[in-house]
């Protein structure tokens, strides 16, 4: 089936819906690309969708001025969370959605119960419970292992941002993935104690995989890395940034991308 097809399908989309923000997709190169060589850049994001960043956006808008064809992918249960999220913001005209967010704890509760409300009355829905009682990153490595099945062996360049990376490595042994680039890997959430599912698997990631730290990345910088196992194939460097990797000066931008561009192998042109 041709990559264009596979592309459509998999988001359940049409020609028409490919110009929504959020998906840019150069489908003629990204077929010719994923044919003759690993040039194609998948976007594995953020658990939270709303904290998007500028730099790294136009990083990858860079990247596919380059010639790389970037897609953007989303897991089943951060496609529901937008969904949810939007229904929310027309009750009551956003009304309830403000009260719920200026009233703490209580507002909390209320969201939540309203939120289960609405998803009861949608059963296509329901997987969005499982990330209750299950690791969201594993439901979203999941999904994105069904996605890079249907690209062919090396052929895809994982780019990811914060907990885009715990999923982008925990998928890192398909035959599909060349490498991953992790902005901000979180290895230690500032506020809890060590999780050893964030990184346990590290050690055992056989791809090449570059972490691009921030010196004041509350999550973890390139200093924190050391403490923890990673294996002979992970890169890490530090650059001048937090764990939003936005608003990043001129040099540090473009530190970054000299970085993307020296670990991605170039695009030959024909």
């Amino acid at each position: 089936m041709p990559v264009r097809q596979r592309v459509l399908e998999f988001f359940e989309l049409n020609d028409k819906d490919l110009s929504r923000a959020g998906f840019f997709v150069d489908l003629m190169r990204l077929k010719k690309v994923c044919k003759n060589e690993p040039g194609c850049i998948v976007v594995a994001g953020r658990s939270n969708y709303s904290k998007a960043s500028a730099s790294l956006e136009m990083l990858l808008a860079d990247l596919q001025a380059a010639g790389y064809a970037v897609v953007w992918f989303e897991p089943r249960i951060t496609q529901i969370a937008r969904w949810k999220d939007a229904r929310l913001a027309r009750i009551s005209r956003g009304r309830l959605l403000a009260w719920c967010q200026s009233n703490g704890e209580v507002g909390r509760h209320v969201r939540r119960f309203v939120t289960g409300l609405i998803l009861l009355m949608r059963p296509d829905k329901w997987i969005y419970f499982s990330q209750w009682w299950s690791s969201p990153n594993a439901l979203a490595a999941k999904d994105l292992r069904q996605f890079l099945k249907q690209w062919p062996e090396q052929s895809v360049h994982v780019f990811a941002h914060s907990a885009g990376g715990i999923v982008s490595s925990m998928v890192a042994d398909e035959p599909a993935v060349a490498s991953v680039l992790c902005f901000g890997y979180p290895f230690k959430h500032p506020e809890k104690d060590e999780e050893p599912v964030r990184t346990a698997h590290l050690a055992a990631v056989c791809k090449p995989l570059l972490m691009l730290q921030g010196d004041q990345d509350a999550y973890g910088t390139a200093l924190d890395a050391q403490r923890y196992p990673l294996s002979a194939s992970t890169v890490v460097m530090a650059v001048d940034a937090d764990h939003e990797y936005d608003r990043l000066a001129p040099q540090v931008y473009q530190r970054c991308l000299e970085l993307l561009l020296g670990f991605l192998p170039p695009i030959r042109s024909d």
